[in-house]
Formats: structure tokens, sequence, C-alpha cells
């Protein structure tokens, strides 16, 4: 058996998933097909400004004027910054064909995320 057709990870999920030579080709064809609307990009493209806004407004406030990104806009509470977050990984995994089900699922497998991040993975559900 070649290394590629190995699981890469022993969660069921993705032990069911096996990785040949063509899986990697015929997906990035997947994604290439789908019409994704400018207007997403760029939603998705603030969305993450406004999470590194989050992190470090010095380092990243230049960028700002391009989203036009006012400060209000910056989650600065956990939980706003949580929902932004969730927000964006879930339309990211839709885009992959990962539904909110198996999405929360194979995040909760790993257990550093379900014990210490149990907030935000209950808003994936």
């Amino acid at each position: 058996m070649s290394p590629m057709t190995l699981p890469l990870f022993s969660h069921s999920w993705l032990v069911n998933t096996r990785l040949d030579e063509g899986f990697v080709a015929r997906k990035c064809l997947e994604l290439a097909e789908q019409a994704i609307p400018y207007d997403l990009d760029a939603w998705l493209a603030k969305n993450a400004l406004l999470l590194s806004l989050a992190a470090s407004w010095d380092g990243f406030a230049e960028l700002a004027p391009l989203f036009d990104v006012q400060a209000f806009e910056v989650p600065f509470t956990a939980k706003a910054h949580d929902q932004l977050r969730a927000e964006n990984d879930k339309t990211v995994a839709k885009l992959f064909g990962i539904g909110d089900a198996e999405f929360s699922h194979l995040l909760g497998s790993f257990k550093g995320m379900a014990t210490k991040r149990p907030e935000y993975l209950a808003l994936l559900q």
C-alpha cells in the first residue's frame, strides 16, 4: 500500500476518506467549477481582517482602509470573536463540501478543542 492511500488521521470521518493520487486534483477541479461570487470573497477577507485586527491592531491597521473597516467593527470580546470566526470557518467548510454536522464533529474530535473551547464548538452547531 502506498503512503498516499493510508488514512492520515484516526478519526472516523477522515478514516473513511482515503486520499488517493487523484483526490486532491478532483477536489481542486470541483472548487474551480463552483461559482463563488466576488462579494463572498470580499466578505471572507474582511472577516479575516477583522479577526486579525482584534489580535493586533497595530500589526494590521494599514489594511483597514482597504476594506473600509472602522474600529467599532472589530470583535473585541471573546464571544464576538468566536461568532465571527465560526461564520468564516463554516463558510469555508461548505465551500469544500463539508456540512455543519461533519465540521462540528471533526473539530470536536480534537480533545484540546473540545475541552478548551466548548463555547466555540457550540457556535458551529
